[in-house]
């Protein structure tokens, strides 16, 4: 059966899963929360702001698996922050996720405060529709910036890469199992694809990625990579990818739908990373 990953990458918000994510995987909008920007690796992501004491929600319909990454705000040059996040539903607790973050040398936009680095922690969430209040209780730093990622039952999963030290998350699609991402344009869509190499296969391989922009066809992309050193999958250790390899999708004004699929069978799969380049996103409507 067909399984579609779905991710929502907004020009302005950018929102990739619904609003980041792959094999089904979308970013959840909490129902309270500032906006927050912080520039990774040249690429702007969104968190929201949650305060030391305070509690938001978020809704979600199951069955599926949700993810919450969290990094302090910090003001200070504390060498280490204790991380305190609580999922409730209702007045049942499901989750405490508690970690240990040192700062980082980033800064959040328009904001003289730091970041720590990225803390997560997944939620299984059964059949059904669920309101989940998340509640920040560190008061190590004053607040945190969290994102919210849902990935539904029965899709392929969204994977963690190491590159070059950095922990990315990368979706998967094969031949029969498409990424669908929803843009708000105008504006670009950077891809940054990585096959998974066949067991055996030797030297520079050839693959197509088919593309579909609100069901209409776009020209195929075409890739030729060598196997990447220093790449590793942190849930499938066993897979050799291939180089990053970049192109980009033109979107126009209003909200459009970009399908993305491997061409080849032959292949296990092809890694695919999204994101809006920053002049996009300070240009967009």
């Amino acid at each position: 059966m067909k399984t579609t990953a779905r991710a929502c990458v907004f020009a302005m918000a950018m929102m990739l899963p619904a609003g980041h994510a792959v094999a089904g995987v979308r970013m959840v909008n909490p129902e309270r929360g500032t906006r927050m920007w912080l520039s990774v690796g040249g690429e702007e992501r969104m968190y929201f702001r949650l305060e030391s004491g305070e509690t938001t929600t978020v809704h979600v319909e199951g069955p599926g698996e949700i993810k919450f990454i969290m990094r302090g705000i910090t003001s200070t040059d504390a060498p280490t922050s204790t991380l305190l996040l609580d999922v409730l539903e209702g007045d049942r607790r499901l989750k405490r996720i508690r970690a240990e973050a040192l700062p980082v040398d980033l800064k959040w936009k328009d904001s003289a405060q730091g970041s720590t680095q990225p803390r997560s922690g997944r939620l299984r969430v059964p059949a059904g529709e669920h309101v989940l209040r998340v509640a920040f209780q560190s008061g190590e730093v004053p607040a945190v910036g969290v994102r919210y990622a849902f990935q539904p039952q029965g899709t392929r999963e969204t994977v963690t890469l190491l590159v070059k030290e950095k922990r990315l998350d990368y979706y998967i699609a094969d031949a029969s199992s498409p990424v669908k991402v929803d843009v708000i344009g105008p504006s670009r869509l950077r891809v940054v694809s990585r096959l998974i190499f066949r067991e055996g296969a030797r030297g520079s391989q050839r693959y197509e990625i088919v593309l579909l922009r609100d069901g209409d066809p776009l020209p195929n992309q075409v890739g030729n990579t060598t196997k990447s050193s220093g790449v590793e999958c942190e849930s499938h250790p066993e897979w050799i990818l291939g180089t990053g390899e970049t192109f980009y999708v033109d979107i126009p004004k209003g909200k459009h739908s970009v399908e993305l699929r491997l061409a080849n069978a032959e292949f296990p799969g092809v890694a695919l990373r999204f994101s809006i380049p920053k002049k996009d996103i300070a240009n967009g409507s």
